[in-house]
């Protein structure tokens, strides 16, 4: 009976060479899932205003969530439902790893941090980020 099922299945030269094919083209599938879900993201983030996008973007770097698109997604999803607003974020803005960790260091070294790793720092230590905002939207008086 040993010898008959043994017949009937395919050597493990076989097997080995069509698990490299599948998974190399899962894993071609995979990557571009990946690259439509931060292309998708990016383009959310270009539909809002300026304001919105620095904040959303700063308080994405500073977000306790690892640097995945589905997260990315999530969270610009959670903000146009209402979820939290930019006034009341679910988590401090404090920069982190992209594992979503807090950076270590003294308050000191994560402000150098930030300053030099955020080229456009839309929200100072104590600034309201909704009146920042609207700050920004008045209309100019016409000369």
């Amino acid at each position: 009976m040993a010898d008959q099922i043994a017949e009937e299945q395919p050597d493990e030269d076989e097997v080995m060479q069509g698990r490299a094919v599948s998974w190399a083209m899962q894993e071609k599938m995979d990557r571009a899932r990946r690259a439509q879900s931060w292309r998708n993201a990016r383009s959310r983030l270009a539909a809002l205003s300026g304001n919105e996008r620095k904040f959303l973007t700063h308080a994405w770097n500073c977000a306790p969530y690892p640097a995945d698109p589905v997260y990315l997604l999530d969270f610009l999803h959670g903000y146009s439902v209402g979820r939290f607003s930019l006034d009341d974020l679910l988590f401090q803005l404090v920069l982190t790893d992209p594992h979503g960790c807090r950076k270590q260091g003294s308050v000191q070294e994560v402000v150098h941090d930030q300053e030099h790793e955020t080229k456009n720092k839309p929200v100072g230590t104590g600034e309201n980020p909704r009146a920042m905002i609207e700050s920004k939207h008045k209309p100019e008086a016409m000369p």
